[in-house]
């Protein structure tokens, strides 16, 4: 009687401990994917060049937007050796969606600074050959 009673205090206290080491468990999960989407936020701001995305959405705004929207960036595979598979999902998940909206911005600034610049362009071009046609001196641009 009394080795039964040992025994269903000592299951009973193990599972009390294994009932509230679960929540550690899942949170240490929750810092890992955490830690995963910061890692991802900063990698995604330092892979991505703003200046090289403004650049093609002002030289080619056609071609720029849809690749930084269609495309899915390259991750850098050295920041996800040995890390667990939580890790690597969340990382994947998080510096996809930034890297593509940080090439996105820097495509559609790029694009409406060439649109700025085109129209203003066009419009000087306009004024000058209206003003050169009645001193009837004519330029060819």
């Amino acid at each position: 009687m009394k080795h039964q009673s040992l025994f269903c205090r000592i299951v009973s206290l193990l599972s009390i401990l294994m009932i509230l080491s679960l929540p550690f468990e899942v949170s240490a999960q929750l810092s890992l994917t955490e830690q995963a989407a910061a890692d991802a936020k900063i990698d995604a701001k330092l892979y991505v060049s703003p200046f090289a995305w403004g650049a093609y959405g002002f030289a080619c705004a056609c071609l720029a937007i849809p690749h930084a929207f269609l495309m899915d960036p390259s991750i850098p595979i050295d920041r996800l050796i040995g890390k667990p598979p939580e890790y690597v999902d969340a990382y994947t998940r998080v510096f996809r969606q930034h890297a593509k909206r940080r090439r996105l911005q820097a495509a559609a600034i790029g694009c409406g600074i060439g649109a700025v610049i085109s129209a203003l362009t066009f419009t000087v071009r306009g004024e000058s050959s209206s003003s050169s046609e009645a001193s009837g001196v004519g330029f060819i641009f």
